[in-house]
């Protein structure tokens, strides 16, 4: 199947991308959130296509020369096809290309599949945050460009 990530987020993609989100996660964003990060002049929103259905996201932001992940979700029904993997490949080109040093983010402790994704491409754990979901910590991760 053809995989492409678009350069942006639509409105028409939202209730696909909560649809998404919420099969993914139990603490979910709002499709203002959404719509406020599509709107942030430092994100960066792409959507993931297979076959033309929107499979997934990533959100990204971009501040000086340091950059975040905020957000990156594959749809269940597409998961184990390297979509994740594509996505954040894109993120990290994209965001070299805008002169970024520093890629950070947060991942849920209990989240391995998420963890392992990072740690294959080249981000390492530099600490951590008590329950910062809830009953879970977060494993803080970075990528140095």
């Amino acid at each position: 199947m053809d995989t492409t990530v678009t350069s942006d987020f639509e409105i028409k993609d939202l209730q696909r991308i909560l649809e998404i989100q919420k099969e993914s996660f139990s603490d979910n964003w709002t499709d203002k959130m959404f719509i406020s990060e599509s709107e942030n002049k430092f994100s960066n929103f792409k959507i993931c296509k297979t076959g033309g259905i929107t499979a997934g996201f990533i959100i990204y932001r971009l501040i000086a020369n340091e950059a975040e992940i905020l957000n990156i979700v594959v749809a269940k029904d597409f998961r184990g096809r390297n979509l994740g993997k594509n996505m954040l490949n894109y993120a990290i080109d994209d965001l070299k290309k805008k002169n970024a040093q520093t890629i950070f983010l947060e991942v849920n402790e209990r989240n391995s599949v998420a963890i392992n994704l990072y740690t294959r491409n080249g981000f390492k754990k530099y600490g951590m945050r008590p329950k910062y979901y809830g009953f879970d910590d977060a494993v803080l991760m970075k990528f140095d460009i």
